[in-house]
């Protein structure tokens, strides 16, 4: 059994902003990963996008847990990555990317390696 986060009262953060082109037109979703002790711990996803509502919120619940207890981004990002869908794939600067939620963890392995920079 893992250790319970102990979560406390603030945690510092940044939101990253990111469009997606679908075929309806542009997505914009809103990325805040918290920190605690240097380290993600936390994120919430948010969008307009009310078809997206739930499976960002699963997704905000299930990747903090993992990052929780103790998963790391990597991982995280190569779970996520794994998961393909014809509505949400997408171009982006590098090529395909599969889905919104790649797109979530490729964002997460980019906010991880700017605080390894700092």
């Amino acid at each position: 059994m893992t250790a319970i986060f102990n979560r406390p009262a603030i945690l510092p953060g940044q939101t990253h902003k990111i469009v997606v082109g679908l075929q309806d037109g542009p997505v914009k979703i809103y990325l805040t990963v918290c920190e605690h002790n240097g380290k993600p711990m936390e994120i919430f996803i948010n969008s307009k996008n009310s078809e997206l509502a739930e499976s960002m919120g699963a997704l905000t619940i299930m990747v903090s847990r993992r990052l929780q207890d103790g998963g790391s981004v990597e991982e995280i990002a190569a779970d996520l990555e794994e998961v393909p869908s014809a509505m949400t794939g997408h171009m982006m600067n590098g090529g395909w990317c599969p889905s919104i939620h790649a797109r979530i963890g490729r964002e997460l392995l980019v906010h991880v390696k700017k605080l390894e920079a700092a």
